[in-house]
C-alpha cells in the first residue's frame, strides 16, 4: 500500500493567495503543505507506506512530481490543493476518465465533511486530459483535490484552523484506506461501509462509469464485514444508450465470503473480463449487491 501525497506549489510558487493577507497561513502553499503532513501522519499510523512530493516550503517542479511518484511505485496519487480566482466550493480533478468515479467519491467527502458545494454543477468533478501534469503523466490512479476557495471570505477562515487541516487531511486518508480495502481505524469505519454496503433490495453500491476502452484490468476487491456468510453479486449497468439493461457478470456461481474474523473473508477477482465478455459497451457502472456488509474497492492492475 504505496500512497504519494503531493502538496501543490511551494517556495517561489505561492500558489492562490486569500483574501486580507496578514501572514503565511493565507498563501495555498502552506495550507496544503500542512494538509499534506497531517494526512501522512494518519496514513502511516494505519500501515500505509507514504511518500511526499515535498515536506518543505520548497518549489517541486511538476515533472519532478510526477516521476517521483511513478519511480517509486505508488499505488494512488492524491494531490492537494485549494482553489482561488472566485468562486466557493468543492471540486475534485481527474486527467483520465476511467478514474471519475474515484473524483466523484473523493468530491463527495470533502463536500460532507466541509459542509461546502460542490462545484462543476452539481458533480463536484472536472475532466482535465491536459494542462495538469500531475493527474496526466502518473501511472497510477490519480486524483488532485480543491479543498475549497482561499480567496473566499468564508471558506479562507476556516483555513486559519487547525481543526479543518485535520479534517482535509482525515478525508484524504479515510478515501485512501477505502481505496487499499483497510481500516480507517478511528471508529468511522462504520460509515465507510454503510456507504459500500449492499442488498439484493433495499441497498446498491455503484462504480460508475468504468471506461472499458482504456483500462488494461480492472480487479474488484470484496471483503465481508458482517457476522455470517456474504453471498455478493455483481452486474454491469448499461447506459440508457446501450439498452439501460443490467448484465449478470457471475451468473449461478455467486462470490460466497466467509464472516468476518475467519478464513476466507475476502475474494480479488478480475471483473474486467468478465464485463468484456459479457458486453461491447464502452463504459458501464460496476452495481455490486450482497445480503451483509461488504467493502468493495475497485482497483486498476
Amino acid at each position: 500500500m504505496k500512497l504519494c501525497l503531493d502538496p501543490g506549489h511551494g517556495g517561489s510558487d505561492s500558489g492562490g493567495v486569500g483574501i486580507n493577507i496578514v501572514g503565511p497561513d493565507n498563501y495555498e502553499k502552506d495550507e496544503v503543505l500542512a494538509i499534506g503532513l497531517a494526512a501522512a501522519r494518519m496514513a502511516r499510523e494505519r500501515g500505509i507506506e507514504v511518500m511526499l512530493t515535498r515536506e518543505t516550503d520548497v518549489f517541486v517542479a511538476i515533472d519532478k512530481r510526477y516521476k517521483m511518484a511513478n519511480a517509486w511505485g505508488a499505488e494512488l496519487f492524491l494531490s492537494i490543493h485549494t482553489n482561488a480566482a472566485g468562486g466557493r466550493g468543492i471540486e475534485v480533478l481527474y486527467g483520465k476518465k476511467k478514474y471519475r468515479s474515484l473524483a466523484a467519491d473523493m468530491a463527495q467527502r470533502l463536500s460532507r465533511a466541509t459542509g461546502w458545494p460542490l462545484r462543476q454543477g452539481g458533480t463536484g468533478v472536472w475532466y482535465k486530459p491536459s494542462g495538469v501534469g500531475v493527474i496526466k503523466n502518473t501511472t497510477m490512479p490519480a486524483i488532485l483535490t480543491e479543498n475549497g476557495f482561499i480567496d473566499y471570505a468564508a471558506e479562507n477562515a476556516a483555513m486559519d484552523t487547525d481543526e479543518w487541516t485535520e479534517v482535509i487531511a482525515k478525508v484524504h486518508v479515510d478515501f485512501a484506506c477505502d481505496f487499499f480495502g483497510v481500516s480507517s481505524g478511528d471508529g468511522e469505519e462504520e460509515e465507510l461501509m454503510a456507504a459500500r454496503t449492499a442488498s439484493p433490495v433495499q441497498k446498491e453500491h455503484h462504480f460508475p462509469d468504468v471506461w472499458l476502452e482504456e483500462f488494461g484490468t480492472y480487479w474488484l476487491h470484496v471483503q465481508n464485514r458482517g457476522g455470517t456468510q456474504a453471498t455478493v453479486k455483481c452486474y454491469a449497468v448499461l447506459k440508457a444508450s446501450d439498452g439501460g439493461a443490467y448484465i449478470d457478470l457471475l451468473g449461478d456461481e455467486p462470490i460466497k465470503l466467509a464472516p468476518d474474523g475467519q478464513a476466507g473473508t475476502y475474494k480479488d477477482f478480475n471483473i474486467g473480463s468478465r464485463i468484456r465478455e459479457k458486453t461491447q459497451a464502452k463504459s458501464v457502472t460496476l452495481s455490486v449487491h450482497a445480503d451483509q456488509p461488504v467493502v468493495c474497492v475497485l482497483r486498476e492492475k
